[in-house]
């Protein structure tokens, strides 16, 4: 083979592989952008990819505007919810918070308006209500008892959905005791709302990312309450579900082990 053929083969060789790379990467790509939002949304939570989260809020937008139905507009709300925490926590990124909090309050409130009953609504609501209160701590005497309200209203409403559930579970959690928190109690409607969630699928435990979520606040809660051996169960069991949940097995449970042995 002359030099000039065989610099010639390596070209080709060189151009075939960057074309199945391109094509592979494409692949994956389509693969990606097909796979349920929950699914999305839970390797992002588990993996810690707020980019990604993002991302998949931004397809959400696109759906709801080209299909307006209270499916489609609940499901990006509870997206827009999911991310704010991240916003006002670990980035601490406050106005770019305020902002995800507004959107999130007008989808809220554009599905009671059609369908005032909604519990996860108003759940989102409430929710939406402890955020602001967190952004401005003086608006506690007001924003707090209407948060707490609207939340047992939702119950009353549905005491077995999981989404006023988890967030009367998070009100008694990380409330001060003095206007209602209570770790103990908190427990009780975590695990019953991860149990409603696991029934819903099967017995199986769901790949959704609030599901995860619960998991972990209820060791925190567990914890908080004293119960040491019951917290250190459960985080086991978090990562025996989700082997490689991030905040659990980099932050929390090393955390809880340099605490408690």
């Amino acid at each position: 083979m002359t030099k000039e053929k065989h610099f010639g083969y390596f070209q080709l060789v060189g151009a075939l592989t960057f074309l199945l790379i391109v094509i592979s990467s494409n692949n994956l790509r389509s693969a990606t952008e097909v796979e349920p939002v929950d699914i999305r949304l839970y390797r992002c939570y588990i993996y810690d990819d707020i980019k990604e989260w993002e991302r998949v809020i931004g397809l959400l937008e696109s759906t709801y505007r080209s299909n307006p139905t209270i499916e489609n507009e609940f499901q990006l709300l509870h997206a827009e919810y999911g991310y704010i925490p991240y916003l006002l926590g670990s980035k601490g990124d406050k106005d770019k918070a305020q902002r995800y909090i507004d959107m999130a309050e007008l989808h809220a409130n554009n599905i009671l308006k059609v369908k005032p009953g909604h519990v996860g609504a108003m759940a989102m609501n409430s929710a939406l209500l402890a955020f602001k209160v967190y952004l401005s701590p003086y608006k506690a005497p007001f924003l707090g008892p209407k948060s707490i309200k609207i939340i047992d209203q939702a119950l009353k409403l549905d005491a077995n959905s999981p989404y006023p559930l988890l967030e009367k579970a998070n009100f008694l959690q990380y409330a001060p005791g003095v206007v209602g928190g209570n770790p103990t109690e908190a427990l009780g409607y975590y695990q019953k709302a991860t149990e409603i969630l696991r029934k819903g699928n099967n017995g199986q435990h769901p790949k959704t990312w609030w599901y995860m979520n619960a998991w972990a606040q209820m060791a925190l809660s567990a914890e908080k309450a004293g119960k040491v051996d019951l917290a250190r169960k459960t985080f086991k069991e978090i990562l025996a579900i989700s082997p490689d949940f991030e905040w659990v097995k980099t932050k929390l449970y090393p955390d809880f082990v340099k605490k408690h042995g």
